[in-house]
């Protein structure tokens, strides 16, 4: 099962870590799935665990923002992260209301 960790490392490298910023939290927990000795590889359960205690310690708010493009532009930055913020603004203020 080593080698299926290895093939979920670089499928989460090649269509998440390389294609989309603030994905930093994860990198380590790939780095560790991708690593070339096998023996070293964490386990599909450790792999898990890690990725539990990542989780874990990772503010709300930071696992809801949006996933921003390694090739979006300046301006497509200005206007998404604008959007993402009214959001997040709205569903604080549902969550205060409620």
């Amino acid at each position: 099962y080593r080698a299926d960790i290895f093939a979920l490392g670089n499928l989460y490298y090649k269509e998440f870590i390389s294609k989309y910023h603030g994905l930093d939290l994860i990198q380590p927990l790939v780095d560790m799935m991708k690593w070339k000795n096998p023996a070293q590889r964490p386990s599909a359960d450790a792999a898990f665990h890690i990725f539990e205690s990542i989780y874990g310690r990772t503010d709300e708010s930071l696992l809801r923002w949006r996933l921003r493009s390694r090739t979006e532009s300046a301006p497509e930055r200005v206007v998404y992260d604008t959007v993402a913020v009214a959001r997040e603004g709205i569903y604080q203020l549902r969550k205060l209301i409620s």
